[in-house]
């Protein structure tokens, strides 16, 4: 189903804004669009070529992305090469990905090959199929040796060794030791782990909490 109804400002006045496919917003009123993709039978968007474009409709890219996400600090993730399906995410068929700042000017180069969100300034890249990180002015500040990487939640985030998971700071330094079969991003304090097909919550010391 394509976007016929138009894009209005705070002001009631409608933007002169291309037809889409697809469109989404960010906190810096900025616009994504993407057209020329395919939905499957639960409406799921995939694929198309995808343009950013500020509050008054003006493009702000030339050459088209093959996806576009919003991250944050007026930051988009884009990427070329990549499949994009809306319910299940994508997939980056050797295809590389970079940040553009709210201007549409590359502010980290296409150079990874995957990145996630950003959480407590930090960025989790993917480089030569090992993950690291990287902070919001784009330095690399925990170098891509892990297989596996997670957000950063209460200073810890979740990483694998290829063995097994454990959580580091931003630092890079090991504060819960791999000793994990499984291992997600701590929320308010507690995160839920596996180890030895038991699965329960830790708080940020590693300690187990009782149910």
């Amino acid at each position: 189903m394509k976007i016929i109804g138009g894009i209005y400002d705070f002001k009631g006045q409608k933007v002169n804004f291309p037809k889409y496919d697809f469109i989404d917003f960010t906190n810096q009123n900025l616009i994504i669009g993407s057209f020329g993709g395919t939905r499957d039978i639960r409406n799921n968007y995939s694929g198309g070529k995808w343009y950013m474009h500020d509050s008054t409709g003006k493009k702000l890219n030339d050459e088209p992305y093959d996806y576009i996400y919003r991250i944050s600090n007026g930051l988009c993730k884009v990427c070329k090469g990549a499949v994009y399906d809306f319910f299940d995410g994508y997939e980056n068929k050797k295809g590389k990905c970079g940040l553009i700042d709210s201007t549409g000017k590359i502010f980290v180069p296409l150079i990874y090959d995957d990145m996630k969100t950003l959480s407590e300034d930090r960025i989790a890249i993917k480089s030569n199929g090992k993950w690291g990180y990287i902070n919001s002015q784009g330095k690399i500040v925990i170098p891509a040796t892990y297989t596996k990487a997670g957000d950063f939640w209460d200073d810890l985030a979740p990483v694998s060794n290829g063995k097994k998971f454990g959580y580091i700071n931003s630092k890079g330094e090991t504060i819960i030791p791999f000793i994990y079969d499984s291992a997600d991003s701590f929320f308010f304090g507690r995160a839920g782990v596996e180890k030895d097909g038991e699965y329960y919550f830790i708080n940020t010391k590693g300690e187990k909490e009782e149910e």
